[in-house]
């Protein structure tokens, strides 16, 4: 899963991420950037744009997503034209549907308010569904934001130092397949300013069946089965023994 984060410890103009050790060819990676105002932000290399959002003019967000190839070492840079204050975080999963739809979205709440509370909304989820994702992006004036979540486990939670602080709150639950994943609520220390939030639900990938290449396919059109030729087989002797040597007695043809 490999979940990790960074804050700004001041204005900057980009963050890194390191590459974690593990990952593997088909591992679906999940990127978030949220700067503190509405920055030029340069796309990473080998990462897709899932999508974009602002928030007036305190926010702008980002979300891209990756499949892995297995190869990934050193340092990831996200980069923006700027000096902001900004939160850059990142999680990958195993087992993702990467061959096909692999994330549905639920509409993208964007809202400037008083509140503590972050909501996101419900989303319908597809039967294969193996992991709802929610993602909270805040801003504030008044100090670090601090989340609170029941039935969610906070897998990133990343806040710039400096004021305004830029907060970013990544987390997951496993989903019942069939059934609606509900908006989750994060309640924040700190009232905030303006929050960008994200529901994501990750659809598995289907089950592989083997099919030999040589196996013939009784149905095909295309293939023509000859009846086999009998062999003659030579009945068996019976056995017999020699006679009962110890007082045994011993039934023709058996043992």
């Amino acid at each position: 899963m490999f979940p990790n984060g960074v804050g700004s410890t001041g204005s900057v103009t980009s963050l890194d991420l390191t590459w974690p050790t593990g990952l593997a060819a088909g591992d679906w990676g999940l990127l978030v950037l949220v700067t503190g105002g509405l920055s030029t932000i340069t796309n990473p290399g080998g990462w897709t744009t899932h999508d974009t959002d602002d928030e007036s003019t305190t926010l702008r967000s980002r979300v891209w997503t990756r499949i892995c190839d297995g190869t990934e070492t050193g340092t990831l840079t996200v980069s923006w034209t700027e000096s902001l204050n900004a939160a850059l975080g990142w999680i990958f999963y195993r087992g993702a549907n990467t061959g096909g739809t692999v994330v549905n979205q639920a509409n993208v709440v964007s809202a400037t308010s008083s509140s503590a509370t972050r909501t996101t909304t419900s989303l319908n989820a597809v039967n294969a569904t193996i992991k709802d994702i929610q993602i909270i992006v805040d801003t504030q004036s008044v100090g670090l934001q601090s989340w609170s979540t029941s039935g969610i486990t906070e897998r990133v939670d990343v806040s710039s130092t400096t004021t305004p602080h830029i907060s970013m709150l990544i987390s997951d639950r496993d989903c019942n397949p069939g059934t609606t994943p509900t908006g989750n609520t994060a309640t924040g220390t700190r009232t905030g300013t303006a929050y960008i939030g994200w529901h994501l639900v990750l659809n598995q990938a289907p089950a592989t069946v083997y099919t030999s290449p040589n196996a013939a396919t009784l149905d095909s059109p295309n293939r023509s089965f000859a009846a086999a030729t009998p062999s003659s087989v030579t009945a068996a002797t019976p056995f017999e023994p020699a006679g009962p040597s110890t007082g045994q007695i011993w039934p023709r043809g058996a043992v």
